[in-house]
């Protein structure tokens, strides 16, 4: 298996909301916990310059003798892509007792950072500007809308509900529509909320009740349209995320200032992250299986390009049988990656799934198939090509997805 996937993400939230100190801070955590993935697996900006700003404004939001927060894209700023390359390694030691490094690069997981201005104001922005954006929105593999927990904890409390919805949500709701691709609503500053003992499920209720924004109908869109085109869509999740836990103070004012003596925690950040890995994958199988149904629905549908779902299959074998091999691309309206990765995905739910996919997929699984075992059999140390580390990564995935949906059971929008 050769080549590197890159699952493309596009953040859509308006100024003020968190999103670049979230992305400091998820740059932060998987630098400094070698857990937060999964045991043996890294994620990281390999782009010194990059890596670098993402520090800096990281360093300077937990600075406590400054008590000023670290400036967001303004938007005269062209768009800042971040992105994080993903591996496993492990080090292998032999039978005479020498060391070998082993590491694997199985996918890539970009991120675009932008104005804030841009979402609430894309009237405003010249076309030079804005439509390089709207492209990539366009052609991103997942949408993540950011939610900002100071202006959702004013409008649980019923402080300016009607401006958050319409002035925050709305905005953001207004490029997701019209999509099929995940969508992660990723709230920050969540430790305001939770702190006040404000429950994700109560904020789902509110939200999706309240009306006026978009929020409930796109929601309803997604369920009414899989069942009416019996084409597959992508999940929908709320994901709670504390950036500065313990540093940021909530005054009387609804200003937030820095408590010195604290030092700053965080929790889920890492979670949009694997959950934008495991629901494109998802989704992507599930457009696979579909493909390979053979009912009427099936054969009919057919994406914005107009490629009949019912032929994915057959033009996958094609190009498995031709060049590309493993790294046959399968397009379908805003997903386009490896066979491999579906495979991998769909090879952590048992083989009898992977046969489901139809015979493109059996043959890649037939490649894949001894890693797979030996990753069942030894875990982390059974990674031993590319394709084994794929899998594994797609398994530890699953795990920790798992344990965050125990933790939050209303974090799944579409269940």
């Amino acid at each position: 298996m050769t080549g590197v996937d890159t699952y493309h993400v596009v953040a859509l939230g308006s100024p003020g909301s968190g999103k670049t100190v979230y992305l400091s801070a998820l740059h932060h955590v998987l630098g400094n916990d070698p857990d937060a993935v999964g045991r043996g697996i890294t994620a990281t900006v390999e782009e010194p310059d990059k890596r670098a700003l993402l520090a800096k404004t990281y360093d300077l939001a937990v600075e406590p003798e400054d008590p000023s927060w670290p400036a967001g894209t303004h938007s005269g700023e062209q768009m800042r892509e971040f992105v994080f390359a993903m591996k496993v390694s492990w080090t292998q030691k032999s039978m005479r007792g020498t060391l070998k490094r082993r590491t694997f690069h199985p996918l890539n997981v970009s991120y675009v950072d932008y104005a804030g201005e841009w979402i609430p104001e894309a009237y405003e922005q010249s076309a030079e500007v804005l439509e390089p954006f709207k492209k990539r929105v366009r052609e991103a593999h997942a949408l993540l809308g950011i939610i900002d927990g100071l202006r959702l904890l004013q409008f649980m409390q019923g402080h300016r509900s009607t401006s958050f919805m319409n002035d925050q949500v709305r905005p953001i709701v207004a490029f997701m529509e019209g999509t099929d691709v995940p969508l992660h609503f990723i709230i920050t500053k969540w430790d305001l909320l939770d702190s006040r003992g404000i429950t994700l499920d109560a904020v789902r209720t509110k939200m999706l009740e309240s009306g006026g924004a978009g929020f409930g109908k796109l929601v309803e869109s997604r369920t009414a349209q899989a069942v009416f085109t019996r084409r597959p869509q992508g999940s929908i999740r709320f994901i709670p995320v504390t950036s500065l836990g313990g540093l940021a103070v909530l005054q009387d004012d609804w200003t937030i200032t820095k408590n010195a003596a604290a030092r700053a925690s965080q929790q889920y950040v890492e979670v949009p992250l694997l959950a934008t890995v495991y629901d494109i994958c998802d989704l992507a199988a599930r457009r696979l299986r579909a493909g390979q149904a053979g009912d009427a629905a099936g054969s009919e549908a057919a994406d914005a390009a107009g490629v009949d779902v019912q032929r994915v299959g057959q033009f996958a074998q094609r190009q498995l049988d031709g060049q590309h091999g493993l790294n046959a691309k399968i397009g379908l309206t805003g997903i386009s990656i490896s066979l491999s990765q579906i495979v991998a995905f769909m090879a952590d739910n048992g083989q009898g799934a992977v046969r489901l996919l139809g015979k493109p997929a059996m043959k890649t699984g037939r490649t894949m198939r001894r890693g797979v075992r030996r990753v069942k059999a030894r875990d982390l140390k059974g990674v031993r090509s590319p394709e084994a580390a794929l899998y594994y990564v797609m398994r530890t995935l699953r795990h920790k997805l798992q344990a965050f949906e125990a933790e939050q059971p209303s974090s799944m929008l579409d269940a």
